[in-house]
């Protein structure tokens, strides 16, 4: 079931702020993040993840294609230390996380969050080609 989330729309045409989540896939969750890039949206679409029925049993690929970013160093700290604080019900659940970005600005910032996740219990990693994404959270 696909769950949508978003801002107000945007008249200028591009994708307004927001996410869906696809749990249609049998190894992973599918999170799409569209508009721009800011934190309120990283941690509203986090806290559904981490909320979601099949958490635990499946992987995250978190498409960042149709996002813009409009993160700084502040706010990255700021998701990371919100992040702290998830203790999982289970030692062991699925914890791996693929970041779809596109262009080297992107993947640039989302290789320094993952970078800053290093002691999270989550396994990131960045990806520019979907398919070496969905073979990592089917692992």
């Amino acid at each position: 079931m696909e769950q949508a989330h978003h801002d107000k729309i945007n008249p200028s045409g591009e994708d307004e702020p927001g996410f869906t989540i696809n749990d249609s896939h049998k190894d992973y969750l599918e999170i799409v993040i569209t508009g721009l890039l800011h934190k309120t949206l990283i941690l509203n679409a986090s806290r559904s993840v981490l909320n979601h029925p099949d958490y635990y049993t499946k992987n995250t690929l978190w498409d960042f294609t149709r996002a813009r970013m409009g993160l700084n160093i502040q706010e990255l700290k700021e998701i990371i230390g919100i992040l702290g604080l998830f203790r999982p019900q289970k030692s062991e659940f699925a914890n791996r996380g693929a970041f779809l970005v596109k262009g080297r600005m992107n993947a640039s910032i989302a290789n320094m969050f993952v970078g800053m996740t290093a002691l999270l219990p989550f396994k990131y990693r960045v990806f520019s080609d979907i398919q070496n994404a969905k073979a990592y959270v089917k692992q």
